[in-house]
C-alpha cells in the first residue's frame, strides 16, 4: 500500500475521531411503555410498531433530545411512580388510569392519538356490539393481566365468561 494512502486514511480516521469527541451529544430521554401489544409494539427486539415509529419520527424532528423506548410491565411502572423513580415519559396512557382525572398530580401532554379496543366475532355467530352489555352471556377472550373497561366489571358480576391468553400476540 502506498504511504500517501496510509497517511490519508490515518488523517481521515483522526479527523473523524476528533469530530466525534467534540460533537455535542443529545441528552437521552427515556420513554416508558407497558402496552406491549400490536400495533403499538409488534417486536420490541426489532423496534417495530407504532410506538417505535413515533419515537423515530420525533427523533428526526427535534434537535435537543434523543428519545428511546423502554418497555416495562405495568406493575413496575406503578412501583416506579410510588417510589418516585420514574425518570422519563410514560407513553400511551390516560389520566384516568393513574387516578389523575384533573391532571394535577402529573405533567400531561395533549393527546397524541386516540385508540380503542375492538370486539371481533365469528361471522356465523356475529355480535351486534353497542356497549359492554352486548356481551352478557358470551365468552370473552382477553389477554391475562389486561384491563378491559366495562368488560372486567361484567366478568366480576359473572355476567360474561372471560378466557385469558398468556400473550398479546
Amino acid at each position: 500500500m502506498n504511504i500517501t494512502i496510509i497517511k490519508t486514511l490515518l488523517f481521515s480516521c483522526l479527523l473523524l475521531y476528533c469530530t466525534t469527541l467534540f460533537a455535542e451529544e443529545k441528552p437521552l430521554v427515556t420513554i416508558y411503555t407497558y402496552h406491549l401489544k400490536p400495533p403499538l409494539v409488534i417486536n420490541a427486539a426489532k423496534k417495530q410498531g407504532m410506538y417505535y415509529d413515533f419515537v423515530r419520527h420525533i427523533n428526526t424532528i427535534n434537535e435537543k433530545y434523543f428519545f428511546e423506548i423502554v418497555p416495562v410491565p405495568r406493575k413496575r411502572i406503578e412501583r416506579m411512580i410510588e417510589n418516585d423513580t420514574l425518570n422519563g415519559i410514560l407513553l400511551g396512557v390516560n389520566p384516568l388510569w393513574f387516578n389523575d382525572p384533573k391532571e394535577d398530580k402529573f405533567l400531561w401532554t395533549h393527546k397524541v392519538f386516540t385508540d380503542r379496543d375492538k370486539i371481533v366475532s365469528l361471522k356465523e355467530q356475529s355480535i351486534e356490539y353497542n356497549d359492554q352489555t352486548s356481551l352478557i352471556g358470551k365468552i370473552f377472550g382477553g389477554v391475562r393481566g389486561f384491563y378491559y373497561y366495562g368488560i372486567n366489571e361484567l366478568v366480576a358480576k359473572n355476567k360474561i365468561i372471560r378466557v385469558n391468553t398468556t400473550r398479546a400476540c
